[in-house]
C-alpha cells in the first residue's frame, strides 16, 4: 500500500482526509486500466490480434497522463480524462467485437465509476458520465459504425475474452462498491464520533462557564481589592508593592484569556498542515518562554536533528510544545540544577517528540487526571488547569497522542507520537 500510494500521492502532506480517499481510488482506478490495457496488449499478441494494439497503447498513456494530473492535485481534469477514454475506448472495441465477447460488461463498470469518482466534485457531470456509457452502449448494439476494422478471433478467443472481460469488470465493479461502502461505514462512525463530541462538548460547556467565570472574577476582584489598598496606602515601598501584586495578577489573567483563545482556536479553526522544520518550532517555543521567573536556571538538552522536517500544522504543535515545556520551566525543582531533556526524531511513520525534566514530578494519583479540563495537580499551581486540557485536544486534531511518566520529586516525562502518513 505504501508504494501504490507513493506513486498516486507521493510525499504531499494530506490536507483532507476525502480529498485523500478519493484521489487513491481515482489513482487505483488509472492502474486497474493500466493494467488491463497491458494484460490485452500481451493477450492480443500472442494470438495475433494487432488491430487494438494502437488502442490500447493510447488507453495506457492516457492513464497516465490522469494519474500525473491527480497527483498535482488537478482532480477534477484528470477524471474527466480518464471517464472520456474509456468510455471511448469501450465503445471502439463494443463496435467490432465479437457479440459474445463480452466488452458489453464495461459500460456497466464505466457507469459507476462516472457516478462514485465525479458526484464528490460536481454532482451534475457525476449523473452524466454515469448516463453516457448507457447511451454509448445502446448506440454500439444497434448500430455498426465500424470506426475501426473488426478483429477476427479463433473461437477459444472468443471464449477467453469473454470470461477476461466479465471477471475484470466484475472485480473494478467490486472494487468501486468496497470503496462506497467504506465511505459509508466511515460517514456512519463520523456521524457516531459527532454525537458523542457533542455529548461531551454540553458537559465541558457547563464546567467551562462555571470554572470560566470564577477565573475571571478572582483575578479580576484581587486587582480591585489592590487598587483600593494603594489609594489607602502611604508609603511609596507599599505603593511599588501594590502595582507588582496588580501587575502579577493581570498577567494571570491574560495567560487565562490567552489559554481560552487557543481552546476556541482549536476546535473552530481548520488544519493548516505543512511542512515544518522540528529544531526550528521548538526554539522558537523555548525563546518565547525564557521570560519566564527562573528560566535563566534551567539548562536544555536539545536531541534533534537540525534538519528534520514533518508535516504537521504549525501553529497548533507551538500551543502543544509551549504548555509542555512551559510546565517543565514552572515546576523545575529548586533543590536541583533544573534540566531539561527534549528529543525528537521520525520512526515507522509517527513523529515523537519526547520532554524530560528533573522537576518536582506529579504524584501518582494525579496522573490519571492532568489532562482533564481546570484540573490541579499541585498546590503550588497558579494557573487555571487548562493548559494540558489544551494539549490533548489539540494533538486529537493532529492525530495524536500523548503520554506521561512521572515520580514525585524525581521529574516528568511526556511523550507525544502523531501520525504522519
Amino acid at each position: 500500500m505504501s508504494l501504490v500510494k507513493e506513486i498516486i500521492w507521493g510525499n504531499r502532506p494530506v490536507p483532507s482526509h476525502l480529498e485523500f480517499k478519493y484521489a487513491m481510488l481515482r489513482g487505483e482506478f488509472s492502474l486497474i486500466i493500466m493494467t488491463v490495457g497491458i494484460f490485452y496488449t500481451v493477450l492480443d499478441s500472442l494470438n495475433g490480434v494487432m488491430v487494438f494494439l494502437p488502442w490500447y497503447a493510447l488507453m495506457i498513456a492516457m492513464c497516465l497522463v490522469s494519474m500525473m494530473l491527480n497527483r498535482r492535485g488537478h482532480y477534477t481534469i484528470s477524471t474527466v480524462i480518464i471517464l472520456i477514454i474509456i468510455n471511448f475506448l469501450i465503445y471502439i472495441f463494443a463496435d467490432v467485437d465479437h457479440p459474445d465477447g463480452g466488452v458489453f460488461f464495461y459500460f456497466m463498470t464505466s457507469t459507476m465509476a462516472g457516478l462514485i469518482l465525479l458526484s464528490y466534485y460536481h454532482s451534475k457531470a457525476g449523473l452524466l458520465f454515469a448516463f453516457l456509457p448507457i447511451a454509448m452502449g445502446y448506440l454500439a448494439y444497434f448500430f455498426d459504425l465500424n470506426l475501426i476494422p473488426a478483429p477476427v478471433y479463433h473461437i477459444n478467443m472468443i471464449t477467453i475474452n469473454f470470461l477476461s472481460n466479465f471477471t475484470i469488470s466484475l472485480l473494478a465493479t467490486v472494487f468501486m462498491l468496497q470503496f462506497l461502502l467504506n465511505r459509508n461505514n466511515e460517514s456512519e462512525q463520523s456521524l457516531i464520533q459527532q454525537n458523542q463530541l457533542l455529548e461531551k462538548a454540553n458537559k465541558e460547556l457547563d464546567h467551562f462557564v462555571y470554572s470560566v467565570s470564577h477565573d475571571l472574577r478572582a483575578p479580576l476582584s484581587s486587582i480591585l481589592g489592590l487598587t483600593n489598598v494603594y489609594n489607602l496606602a502611604k508609603d511609596d515601598k507599599e505603593k511599588s508593592e501594590m502595582v507588582k501584586m496588580i501587575h502579577e495578577r493581570a498577567l494571570s489573567l491574560d495567560k487565562f484569556i490567552r489559554e481560552v483563545l487557543d481552546y476556541s482556536r482549536n476546535a473552530r479553526v481548520e488544519l493548516r498542515v505543512q511542512p515544518v522544520n522540528v529544531r526550528q518550532i521548538i526554539d522558537e517555543v523555548i525563546h518565547s518562554l525564557l521570560f519566564m521567573q527562573g528560566a535563566e536556571e534551567v539548562t536544555i538538552n536539545l536531541l534533534v536533528d537540525p534538519t528534520l522536517e514533518v508535516n504537521t500544522d504549525k501553529e497548533r504543535i507551538k500551543v502543544v510544545l509551549s504548555n509542555i515545556i512551559g510546565n517543565a520551566f514552572y515546576y523545575r525543582d529548586s533543590n536541583k540544577k533544573p534540566r531539561i531533556d527534549i528529543e525528537s526524531f521520525v520512526k515507522d511513520g509517527n513523529w515523537l517528540i519526547s520532554v524530560k525534566d528533573n522537576g518536582i514530578g506529579i504524584k501518582k494519583e494525579h496522573l490519571g487526571r492532568i489532562f482533564d479540563m481546570f484540573y490541579k495537580a499541585h498546590d503550588r499551581a497558579q494557573g487555571t488547569g487548562l493548559g494540558l486540557y489544551i494539549v490533548k485536544e489539540t494533538l486529537q486534531r493532529l492525530r495524536g497522542e500523548i503520554e506521561v511518566e512521572s515520580e514525585f520529586g524525581v521529574g516528568t516525562a511526556f511523550m507525544i507520537k502523531i501520525v504522519q502518513n
